[in-house]
């Protein structure tokens, strides 16, 4: 019990007592506490008096010995005097004053004794005991030795028959090492909960559920830090007293969290682990430890990026590995896209490679693309508003973090995009050794803000992909020459015994005529075998002369003897020396010219050359009475050189290699019909010598054969320029940029027949060179080109000083309003659509000049 209380009933007693001592002997109430009390039945064969005087003076023995031993301090201030009545002994051990010296001071000097900061405190329990008749109050009074003591003050107050208060009684107790421990334990708390609170790993405290067959099934917060309410993105209000299931909508408690959990509050050792948690696409490292009972805590730290890192690093590993076994693009596309749409959680993917001619790229692989949303027949076009295009023309990666910045960057493939469910994409321009290849397209399902870790993963992924194309191309290109080898050597093989058929023929008749020169008996016929000598001789000549000829065209040590010469007569003396072998193999041959004189500058032998081993050729692979057709068109600077034979055609094998050295479409024909198969060879070398160029064309075996011959005609001099009549287009610098050589070429001609100095360029980074050395007035600029498309040509003249003045005229295919008001934003100043007819351009450089541009 309370030492108090037991004070405050050995009162009630006392004074109980005391009145009835009074009422005995005829006396008023009087003493601590006095108070009436009910009659003390009168023991039998004593003096009542007598008797309640004797158990008044036990009861106040009792009484004193319970306020002398208690630790507590008891006292009673008169409060119409304001002095102590009286105070226990135990004030010594409390404040270091004697009960006698604190009974000497008032009442004022007593809250003297209290700290200064603590007063209100004590005048607020008087106050509150003055009203209800009880008070406590909490505070620091100074000891005798000057330090402070905290105290608890429990008063009462009594009062008069007329409620008047008589005394103040109350009990102290030293309560400054509970003081000192709850303050302990707040300091305690505030460091943890700033801590808690401030921690960068996130905190959580909880508590286990279990079901009533003692199985745990659940656990619910009670506590969480700032830290992991970010990491889940949730507020305390909706994580603070909600079960794990109930706060993400599942249907039990996620595991392995909850066997780790129920480890923790069953053997109260702490455990680590790592998991991912999936409702949050998240891995996580906690550590949870025992609070008691079924609390635990545990730190979640948020190890999503180091494990996608680690992820990402192992299948880089992985997909160079793959891609080093890689041979061709297909397998390049099979290593890359798979894994890399798995690590980085893309549900589309594609690889597309430029072709020869970097005017469209070409759909190598693709993963989850629905067919019906694929490019026309797998390939796009360079111009294309189209990502994947984008990246190639620019050389830099081309992000969509969402379907309206799609929208903006490929309005081409949007369908797709939208009937694939896609929410962005990127795609990554392919290069190697500053070469671009190709892209590398990624579709996802979500919104992506694309993380540099992101970016870099894919990035070296793209770079991985370059090199492994580049690999697969050499490769390639190695099997090739490698065939290529094999070829020449067996070519070489069937060249040396063709040589020595060719060879032993004339020896063994020129071998047999000397036989029979050295008979006696020649009856007239020396003649004859001298005959047979000089022809055979001859023809032996004629093979030494052609293996030498060979040689020297590949060594490139041939001379030409150039001169203006007249086509007709060189073709004139072909026929003229192939006419013989035609005529003998039965043939008939048809001859179509223009009618008129051709001039070219070149050799007039090796011209002739060229036509007659065409000749020669076409009668020695055609059967016998065939057909032979040689014709002679001009066409704008060039003149076509074509003859066609009825013969046995040449296989699509055979066909790219028909002008080799030793290639033979058929050995057992040439066998039979002689040769060592180089005309073609020296026909091929002879007319490039000369500017020009050869083609070949077969429907196959049987199906006869077409060799055509392109060479340049001579210049023919023009009148001097007509002078510009009023109003006409004075003369002007004009810069000519077109990716198609031929195409560029051909209207510089026609410009400069116009009047106007013209240069030409077959690139955007040519154009800039040229137009630096040129200074152009006007550039006519082709859109569609690789590497550097006219919009960005137009851009880099727009910034640069120098150009900016330009007149910048956009030659496309695209007609429509986007694509018009496209270019000018580009800074074109006038859009053309292909094909343009020279009086367009004209209309739109009277235009410029006379003040409409």
């Amino acid at each position: 019990m309370d030492p108090t209380h037991r004070i405050e009933e050995l009162e009630r007693e006392n004074t109980r007592l005391k009145a009835e001592v009074s009422r005995l002997s005829g006396r008023g109430a009087a003493g601590v506490g006095a108070a009436t009390a009910p009659d003390v039945d009168p023991a039998p064969g004593g003096d009542p008096g007598k008797r309640a005087e004797e158990a008044l003076r036990e009861s106040e023995e009792r009484f004193r010995s319970v306020l002398e031993g208690s630790r507590d301090v008891v006292y009673r201030l008169d409060l119409r005097t304001g002095r102590f009545e009286y105070i226990s002994p135990s004030c010594a051990a409390v404040v270091g004053y004697t009960a006698a010296e604190l009974m000497a001071l008032d009442s004022e000097a007593a809250l003297a004794m209290i700290h200064p900061d603590d007063l209100p405190v004590m005048r607020e329990a008087l106050t509150r005991l003055k009203e209800t008749g009880t008070a406590e109050a909490e505070y620091r009074q100074r000891g005798k030795d000057g330090t402070y003591h905290w105290i608890s003050n429990r008063m009462a107050l009594t009062r008069d028959a007329a409620g008047r208060p008589l005394y103040r009684d109350g009990s102290i107790r030293d309560i400054t090492a509970r003081r000192q421990a709850e303050e302990a334990l707040r300091a305690s708390e505030e460091r943890y909960r700033t801590l808690f609170t401030n921690m960068i790993s996130g905190m959580l405290v909880g508590e286990l559920l279990y079901d009533d067959r003692g199985n745990p099934y659940d656990w619910r917060y009670t506590d969480a830090n700032p830290a992991h309410l970010r990491a889940i993105n949730r507020s305390p209000e909706e994580v603070v007293g909600r079960r794990i299931t109930e706060l993400y909508g599942l249907d039990r408690a996620p595991e392995p969290f909850l066997t780790h959990y129920a480890q923790v509050a069953r053997t109260g050792e702490p455990v680590q682990f790592e998991a991912y948690f999936d409702t949050l696409r998240m891995h996580m490292h906690v550590s949870a430890f025992p609070l008691g009972g079924n609390r635990l805590a545990a730190i979640a730290m948020d190890i999503t990026a180091r494990r996608q890192a680690e992820q990402r690093t192992r299948a880089l590993h992985e997909i160079t590995a793959a891609l080093s076994a890689a041979l061709t693009p297909e397998q390049v596309g099979g290593a890359v896209l798979k894994e890399t749409a798995r690590v980085i959680g893309a549900a589309t993917g594609g690889l597309l490679l430029l072709d020869e001619d970097a005017r469209e790229l070409v759909l190598c692989s693709s993963l989850g693309l629905d067919e019906k949303y694929l490019p026309s027949a797998g390939r796009v076009p360079l111009d294309a508003r189209m990502a994947a295009a984008e990246a190639v023309r620019t050389g830099r990666t081309v992000a969509a973090r969402s379907p309206a910045e799609f929208e903006a960057v490929s309005p081409d493939s949007a369908p797709g995009f939208r009937g694939a469910g896609l929410r962005s994409a990127v795609a990554l321009p392919l290069k190697a050794w500053d070469r671009v290849l190709g892209a590398i397209t990624l579709g996802f399902p979500d919104a992506r803000e694309f993380a540099a870790e992101e970016m870099a993963f894919l990035s070296a992924i793209a770079a991985q992909t370059a090199l492994a194309l580049e690999r697969a191309r050499l490769y390639a290109e190695a099997a090739r020459q490698a065939d290529e080898l094999r070829g020449a050597d067996r070519r070489k093989d069937e060249f040396l015994a063709m040589l020595a058929h060719e060879l032993r023929n004339p020896l063994a008749a020129i071998s047999s005529a000397a036989q029979l020169l050295r008979t006696e008996d020649l009856q007239g016929r020396p003649g004859r075998a001298t005959e047979i000598v000089g022809r055979q001789a001859a023809h032996m000549a004629r093979l030494l002369d052609d293996l030498l000829d060979v040689s020297r065209v590949t060594h490139g040590k041939i001379e030409l003897k150039r001169e203006r010469m007249s086509l007709t007569a060189a073709i004139e003396s072909a026929l003229e020396a192939a006419r013989p072998t035609i005529e003998e193999a039965g043939h008939r041959l048809r001859f179509s010219g223009p009618g008129y004189r051709l001039d070219v500058e070149g050799d007039p032998v090796r011209i002739a050359q060229v036509v007659g081993n065409l000749l020669n050729n076409a009668a020695k692979y055609t059967p016998p009475a065939g057909h032979i057709y040689l014709t002679v068109e001009p066409a704008d600077r060039e003149v076509a050189i074509r003859v066609r034979d009825t013969g046995i055609g040449i296989s699509p094998e055979v066909l790219p290699r028909v002008f080799d050295l030793f290639v033979q479409a058929d050995t057992s024909v040439a066998r039979s019909q002689g040769g060592l198969g180089i005309g073609l060879t020296m026909v091929r070398s002879l007319v490039e010598l000369h500017g020009g160029r050869v083609e070949a064309q077969s429907e196959g075996p049987g199906q006869g054969s077409e060799f055509t011959v392109w060479l340049p005609l001579a210049a023919v001099p023009v009148a001097a320029p007509r002078k510009l009549e009023t109003g006409a287009v004075q003369r002007r610098r004009i810069l000519v940029v077109d990716d198609n050589a031929d195409g560029a070429e051909i209207l510089g001609l026609t410009l400069e027949i116009e009047g106007h100095e013209i240069a030409t360029a077959t690139s955007g980074p040519e154009a800039l060179q040229v137009a630096t050395d040129f200074h152009p007035e006007v550039v006519l600029l082709d859109l569609g080109m690789p590497v550097m498309d006219g919009c960005e040509v137009a851009r880099r003249f727009r910034s640069d000083p120098k150009l900016k003045g330009v007149v910048l005229v956009a030659l496309t295919g695209y007609g429509q309003e986007e694509d018009r008001q496209r270019t000018a934003e580009a800074g074109f100043d006038y859009h053309l659509v292909k094909p343009v007819e020279m009086e367009e351009i004209t209309r739109v450089l009277c235009n410029i000049y006379s003040g409409g541009g």
